[in-house]
């Protein structure tokens, strides 16, 4: 090692600067080759890391799609049963429909025949009613014409008795100013 000087000189200052450039030459180099390093490692990295997801993905979907064959061959055989099940229980319950509503019709075409027994005995019993009824109204007719006719009779009679009674006041006032004139 050089022994301390006291004083920089341009030489010295020179010299300096030109051993820190080379420093600094040399750690550029360095962080570069590093950075190369690192950037073909990680590439390496990466690489590896992408063939071992494709391997995982390629082992994931051979076993979903493994499973799904599964489950869709389950399902399929469950659907089978259930439609065979269903369609027995349809045939079931439409038979069983078809026995209560056959029952049920007989049960209101009973309902209905009683219902027509008694709406044509309240059909005879109204026409006999409307039928008493008729021949009241028709003597109530009979009597409102008689009175009709009487009142006409008297209504006849008051007008004349007016029309004459009129005559015989006009012919009073006229013999009453005749004799005063």
């Amino acid at each position: 090692m050089e022994a301390m000087r006291d004083a920089w000189t341009d030489d010295r200052l020179d010299d300096l600067a030109n051993r820190m450039d080379r420093g600094f030459d040399r750690v550029d180099a360095d962080i570069r080759e590093l950075r190369t390093e690192t950037k073909s490692e990680f590439a390496l990295l990466r690489g590896e890391i992408c063939e071992r997801f494709d391997k995982i993905e390629g082992q994931f979907n051979s076993r979903f799609d493994q499973l799904k064959g599964e489950t869709d061959s389950r399902f399929d055989q469950q659907k089978s049963e259930m439609d065979s099940r269903f369609d027995q229980q349809k045939s079931e319950t439409d038979s069983r429909f078809d026995q209560q509503k056959s029952e049920t019709d007989s049960r209101f075409d009973k309902v209905d025949g009683r219902f027509d027994q008694i709406k044509s005995e309240m059909d005879g019993r109204f026409d006999q009613q409307k039928s008493e009824m008729d021949t009241r109204f028709d003597k109530v007719d009979l009597n409102f014409a008689r009175i009709e006719g009487r009142l006409d009779s008297i209504q006849y009679a008051i007008v004349t008795l007016a029309i004459a009674l009129t005559t015989a006041s006009i012919a009073g006032f006229v013999a009453i100013f005749t004799s005063a004139a």
